[in-house]
């Protein structure tokens, strides 16, 4: 008996598309894959349904047959030749010819056999379908979405505990090079792929490397998917920590354990040179415990030196953000440890090795309409070189910001006010004769006037300042102070078409003034908390007191005026801004004069800021120049140009008074320049160097190779850091990563693009 094929959707391949770079990736597809499931119809040559109590049962589904020839030796037997398929809703079976037992339900494929699921393809010689089994002989298989693919002798699917056994197996995930090898394959005596657990056991397994063995182990277990547990790729790497005269070694190993869905730990050993074995645990939860939605992370690490013979030494780190409800949440960053050199002598954190302070926060807020609250407790555990400071033991706060409209309605406009205050207990870590300690309550009352247009704002507002500090000083324990403040500042926006280079643009020209009047009063009685001067900003020249921290607050007499230009293309994006800005004091500003800076009347120094942004180069540049000392007194110059697909370059020059414990005025000047070059398709290198202008050294500097193809990668940095006392500290770093084994994003030009904040 003969019959007619369709086979048309059975032999086509996935549609077309432009494959990204992970795509272009991926091995070859072994066999082609149909770009959708054939549907079973009524020209099958035989169906077979039959109701069984095990849903593992592969004969329990209706399976369609077709082929092109079938004949039947006997009432039991059923033989199909020539382009047998076998037609299954979780699989797809291709065979030259196929033999079927009706009573056992068993089937023998024969002859180019091809095995087709949704995750999982092969091709073999033979295959022997049974109702809750399937032995396969001399089969090339391939998992999916991986396209992880190799040979076997035998293979044995359990279709009850959903696994699959390989003998004399082999794995890998590389594409064939021209010359017909693989970077690394995987051979074992045994192979077994745990579906639900979604796992590779390998037994006597040995790695190689083009061919070569490398490392053997026997026993196995990686994931098949980022999610799963299983062993992480190791590190290795060396440092030289400021309190140890000899260079230390180490290695980490973790292994990741995928608890839950929301639960999981990465275990990891650490060998060391100088102090043994340290272990190091990472646990994640996401859910909700009781009525709360909980996001914890916590780190935990213990060692011990047997050259010292010192107690256990130990780190706990712990975040966690807590959500109760809609209005009410916290938040905590502790960090503990047994004594201050733990980060210099153990890796735990490679980014801490000299570190001077962990911090140890937790706060807790309540939102609600116009209210707010919170209470938060803000201090430091001490590392190696502890700079002592100030903690919040603890600060409390409330706040309310309402509009007033309600109350008073106006025909144009809005009204409102706001209301602050907040108390602070503030210590220090180690108490200090010169320094003091104590409470400060700080209140802030405004009710602000705001009318918007297109075509330009005005603003009006009023302020109210009083604090009280309770210091530990039984002479001056007890210090007050009150200052009003007001505020009227108005803008325009001027608009016109402008065309540059057949290239259509919005430009703007805005003017902005403001006038700020704030009384004088004494206040270098007062101590310095938490006070600082401001970051240099454009938008600072508007601000209503030139410092941050609520310890100073400076008298001011004085009028702002600024005018901006953008430039704006047909897209809406902001090509160009251009700014330049000034103030003029009435009166001398003597909280400045006596904070060291200059707060003289008249003409005050002269801001001026630059953005350009195009398509491969952004520039930032913001300068604060003074008119009569004719020098520079600030400046901040950032540029990011992507001179093609392969080269970047980052330069950042920052010029900044800053404050320090004894006084507000510390000017500090540094240059930080980077670059990233893709040397080939697979080599990338970046380096980067950070030069302190003020004292005339590099304060760090780092080099970093990395060869990546698409089958593996490896890297290799080395940094040196410059630490106290004129020493430094160099270290090196190597990560080696098989794909589809482990993966990492440590992708030079990315890191570089984080830490220059582009």
């Amino acid at each position: 008996m003969a019959a007619e094929l369709q086979s048309d959707n059975l032999t086509a391949t996935p549609p077309s598309e432009k494959l990204n770079a992970q795509e272009a990736c991926l091995p070859d597809w072994i066999t082609p894959r149909p770009a959708q499931w054939p549907t079973p119809d009524q020209r099958a040559l035989a169906t077979l349904s039959r109701d069984t109590t095990s849903s593992n049962d592969f004969f329990a589904q209706p399976i369609q047959i077709r082929a092109d020839q079938l004949e039947q030796p006997n009432r039991d037997q059923l033989l199909f030749q020539g382009d047998v398929q076998l037609l299954h809703p979780q699989a797809l079976l291709q065979a030259q010819r196929l033999a079927l037992d009706i009573p056992s339900k068993q089937a023998n494929l024969f002859g180019q056999v091809q095995l087709l699921q949704a995750q999982f393809s092969l091709t073999a010689e033979q295959v022997v379908l049974q109702p809750n089994a399937v032995q396969i002989e001399q089969a090339h298989y391939q998992i999916l979405p991986s396209r992880a693919y190799g040979d076997a002798q035998k293979i044995r699917l359990d279709q009850n505990r959903e696994r699959a056994f390989l003998d004399q197996a082999n794995l890998t995930t590389c594409r064939l090079d021209s010359k017909g090898r693989k970077d690394w394959s995987l051979q074992a005596e045994q192979i077994e792929i745990d579906r639900p657990a979604q796992r590779v056991i390998a037994r006597d397994a040995t790695l190689r490397v083009r061919n070569l063995p490398v490392f053997y182990t026997p026993y196995l277990n990686y994931p098949l998917n980022d999610r799963a547990s299983g062993l992480l790729f190791p590190e290795f790497g060396n440092y030289k920590a400021l309190n140890n005269m000899e260079r230390t070694q180490y290695l980490k190993l973790p292994y990741f354990f995928a608890i839950a869905p929301n639960f999981d730990a990465t275990l990891t050993p650490i060998f060391l040179s100088q102090q043994d074995l340290a272990l190091d645990n990472e646990l994640r939860y996401l859910g909700e415990v009781g009525p709360s939605l909980q996001r914890l992370n916590l780190k935990t690490g213990v060692f011990r030196s047997e050259e010292t013979g010192e107690d256990p030494r130990w780190r706990v780190a712990i975040q966690n953000q807590q959500q109760w409800g809609e209005h009410l949440s916290a938040q905590i960053n502790w960090n503990q440890t047994s004594d201050r050199n733990v980060y210099n002598d153990v890796p735990f954190e490679t980014a801490d090795i000299n570190a001077t302070h962990a911090p140890q926060q937790a706060q807790i807020t309540y939102q609600r309409s116009h209210f707010s609250a919170y209470a938060l407790h803000s201090g430091y555990a001490e590392l190696i070189n502890f700079q002592n400071n100030y903690e919040k033991r603890p600060e409390v706060g409330l706040r309310y910001a309402a509009p007033l409209d309600q109350i008073f309605a106006l025909p144009v406009g809005q009204l409102s006010w706001d209301l602050q205050t907040q108390m602070t207990d503030f210590q220090l870590k180690n108490p200090e004769a010169n320094r003091a300690e104590g409470r400060r309550w700080h209140s802030q009352a405004s009710v602000q006037f705001r009318e918007n247009r297109a075509a330009g704002n005005l603003n009006a507002q009023l302020n109210t300042y009083y604090t009280d500090y309770a210091l530990e000083d039984p002479v001056n324990g007890d210090r007050q102070r009150f200052l009003p403040q007001a505020v009227l500042g108005a803008g325009l926006v001027f608009e016109q078409p402008l065309e540059v280079g057949k290239q259509n643009y919005r430009q703007t020209l805005e003017p902005r003034v403001q006038y700020l009047y704030t009384p004088y009063q004494a206040q270098q009685h007062l101590p310095l908390f938490d006070t600082a001067l401001r970051s240099l900003d454009f938008s600072n020249l508007f601000a209503l007191n030139p410092f941050v921290g609520n310890d100073r607050i400076a008298d001011s007499h004085q009028v702002s005026v600024a005018i901006n230009s953008r430039f704006i293309d047909s897209y809406g994006k902001e090509r160009l801004n251009l700014g330049i800005g000034q103030s003029y004091r009435f009166e001398a500003s003597r909280v400045l004069q006596e904070a060291g800076i200059s707060g003289d009347s008249g003409a005050s120094d002269l801001y001026t800021l630059a953005q350009l942004s195009l398509d491969h180069l952004r520039l930032h540049s913001t300068l604060v120049f003074d008119p009569q000392e004719q020098t520079i007194s600030a400046s901040s110059h950032r540029a990011f140009w992507e001179i093609n697909s392969e080269n970047q370059l980052f330069i950042n020059h920052l010029k900044l008074p800053q404050s320090n414990n004894n006084s507000l005025i510390q000017t500090t000047e540094s240059l930080l320049v980077g670059g990233f070059r893709q040397l080939n398709p697979n080599w990338q290198m970046s380096i980067l160097g950070n030069y302190d202008l003020k004292q005339d050294r590099i304060a760090e500097s780092e080099l970093a190779l990395r060869y990546d193809n698409c089958c593996w990668a490896f890297a290799v940095s080395a940094q040196r850091t410059q630490l106290e006392n004129d020493l430094y500290n160099d270290s090196i770093r190597f990560q080696f990563e098989l794909k589809g084994l482990s993966n990492h994003d440590t992708a030079l030009n990315r890191n570089l693009s984080n830490l220059f904040n582009f």
